[in-house]
């Protein structure tokens, strides 16, 4: 990687998403619930958190002094925020309710993303990560020896 270009069009793949499956924390086994979840350095990135700030504007969150701020009030705020952020990561999804697909919206996801504190880490942990779209290299020592077992 020695171009520009190349740097730039990591961001476009990671416009695309890359698929994530729930675990469940207990079981530790994987679930259903598959989310598509642009990357870190995407358009999709930047335009969440471009809605992040603009909300946080509107809300006057960012401008209220400590002391005028209710800590409950501004705690569900910020919390709506960073929901409504996250949900603006997921680019699509196989989501099912009581055995019916859930269609994919914003509002849809901003609604999942409130109602499982577990679906949301998983996510807010994926969104974060570039481990998605870095090659996997292939150690040539296993490739040879997997080369003479044939």
């Amino acid at each position: 990687m020695t171009d520009l270009n190349d740097i730039i069009a990591i961001a476009d793949k990671q416009d695309a998403g890359a698929e994530l499956v729930i675990i469940n924390p207990i079981t530790q086994e994987l679930t259903d619930l598959k989310f598509w979840i642009a990357g870190p350095d995407s358009n999709v990135a930047q335009d969440a958190k471009n809605w992040a700030a603009d909300r946080a504007r509107r809300e006057h969150v960012l401008q209220l002094p400590p002391a005028m701020a209710n800590a409950a009030e501004v705690r569900e705020i910020t919390l709506s925020i960073a929901v409504g952020m996250l949900a603006r990561y997921v680019v699509r999804w196989d989501v099912r309710q009581n055995g019916e697909p859930v269609p994919f919206t914003i509002k849809n996801a901003e609604r999942v993303l409130a109602s499982s504190r577990i679906i949301r880490d998983q996510i807010d942990a994926f969104a974060a990560s570039r481990d998605p779209w870095i090659p996997k290299k292939v150690d040539p020592v296993k490739r040879e020896a997997g080369d003479a077992a044939a």
